[in-house]
């Protein structure tokens, strides 16, 4: 059995189209949990800390990659459903470009347009759920990194304080 056979029998078993968790959501979730923990504990230098905001960093721009993947697939999903719509009986004048495109594009001749549509939803679906949790992480991280500027400056002042007296 192949992925488009159990979609369609999962989307018929129970009406739902079954989404692609991306693994980049896994470790996006771990070091911001393990950057509040640290944050809770009142850990706000030192390597450790140091480490997990660069791994955060690094993961935020792998997750925009996964994005600008997701984008660029459903681009093209999106382009051959239009061509499989051309082969529909209704637009007979469209159906030779639509044939030549879609041999050029390496579609199975057994794909229909329901598969696609199957397709696409899930993979917008994917792609909502992952630039929720990208925007969410960056949220945090713009909001810890402003708690931080504060706490540096309030121990910057007291240093000063401490040193004209």
């Amino acid at each position: 059995m192949d992925g488009q056979t159990l979609i369609k029998q999962l989307s018929l078993y129970n009406g739902t189209v079954p989404i692609k968790k991306e693994p980049i959501i896994a470790t996006l979730n771990e070091i911001v949990e393990a950057i509040n923990f640290l944050a809770e504990h009142g850990v706000s230098d030192g390597t450790q800390l140091e480490n997990l905001e660069n791994k955060l960093m690094q993961v935020m721009e792998e997750a925009q990659l996964s994005l600008d993947k997701i984008d660029e697939k459903l681009l093209k999903l999106s382009q051959v459903s239009k061509y499989l719509l051309a082969l529909e009986p209704e637009q007979p004048e469209d159906r030779s470009n639509a044939e030549k495109y879609l041999n050029e594009m390496d579609v199975a001749s057994d794909l229909t347009f329901d598969d696609i549509k199957l397709e696409l939803q899930s993979e917008k679906a994917s792609r909502k759920i992952l630039k929720e949790k990208l925007d969410d992480a960056i949220e945090d991280f713009n909001i810890y990194n402003g708690i931080k500027k504060v706490g540096q400056d309030t121990e910057k002042k007291e240093d000063e304080k401490s040193r004209s007296l």
